[in-house]
């Protein structure tokens, strides 16, 4: 089945899209999926994108109820992100439904350092390696200790 096949329209505002309520991000919140943590919240958990490495929102729900709360987070994170790949610019991407290119069916933001090209938009700054991919989140740790809760418990 493809992708689009199995997304449904949302009966009640704010619930699942999907036919699934399961999916890889659902695992990596869960811990049973590994993934490059960078830190969490109560309703986000922010990882290191498997190809791209940059940063990913994630929704601790597998619902659009805490979309909100993912943008705000990841509207925080644009001077982190900026700073800890030394970028000219970010790009913050929240992709809703397949018609909006989203691949996988939970909701998360991209948080995307760019740097200048000569023409045009930017470029995406991309992380291939597990060891830098570890060195930025160390960095983006660092630069975001402010951003999660003083009280939040693991």
């Amino acid at each position: 089945m493809a992708l689009h096949e199995s997304l449904v329209p949302s009966t009640t505002p704010g619930e699942a899209r999907f036919e699934s309520p399961r999916d890889v991000f659902c695992e990596i919140v869960e811990q049973k999926k590994p993934a490059i943590r960078i830190f969490e919240t109560d309703s986000a958990l922010v990882i290191m994108d498997l190809h791209g490495g940059y940063p990913l929102v994630l929704s601790k729900e597998h619902s659009n109820r805490s979309i909100p709360q993912i943008l705000e987070l990841a509207g925080k994170m644009v001077d982190p992100v900026r700073n800890a790949y030394h970028a000219d610019g970010v790009r913050v991407i929240l992709n809703d439904g397949a018609a909006a290119g989203q691949e996988i069916p939970h909701p998360h933001v991209h948080v995307m350092p760019r740097n200048r090209v000569e023409h045009g938009v930017g470029r995406t700054i991309v992380t291939k390696t597990e060891g830098e991919k570890r060195r930025i989140a160390k960095r983006l740790r660092a630069l975001c200790e402010d951003l999660v809760p003083k009280n939040y418990k693991k």
